[in-house]
């Protein structure tokens, strides 16, 4: 069985080990196991970021018919997290505004100050 390993744009993962510790750093615990089962003098240890409270930003909507209930951008299928994803793969937010033409400059602003103000919040 043969996996497609490609990053949206980009070359595929040159070696699978890159490609899971990639996910290792996004996914809470899953890189404490892979450090642990690679043989790593450090401990285990989990972090859980905060969760955003989106429910009182504008930019989005979230409507259990769509998309599986996940935050989208208001009057798209764009999940709110596909902003996210696309700039922790370096893409710009011009980039992303392109890939996505449903999603306007504002929204996205909106999203990033709303998710910059919860960090700040939680700190």
């Amino acid at each position: 069985m043969s996996f497609n390993l490609t990053r949206r744009g980009k070359a595929p993962w040159p070696r699978p080990a890159q490609f899971i510790m990639h996910l290792a750093a996004r996914v809470p615990c899953l890189g404490a196991q892979v450090n642990s089962t690679l043989g790593s003098a450090e401990p285990p240890q989990c972090y859980y970021p905060p969760m955003i409270d989106w429910s009182s930003c504008v930019a989005v909507e979230r409507d259990p018919a769509r998309v599986s209930g996940a935050w989208v951008f208001r009057g798209t299928r764009v999940p709110v997290a596909a902003l996210f994803e696309n700039l922790e793969d370096d893409a710009t937010l011009h980039e992303f505004l392109e890939w996505f033409p449903g999603v306007t400059a504002e929204q996205a602003r909106a999203v990033l100050e709303h998710a910059a103000r919860s960090a700040l919040e939680a700190a």
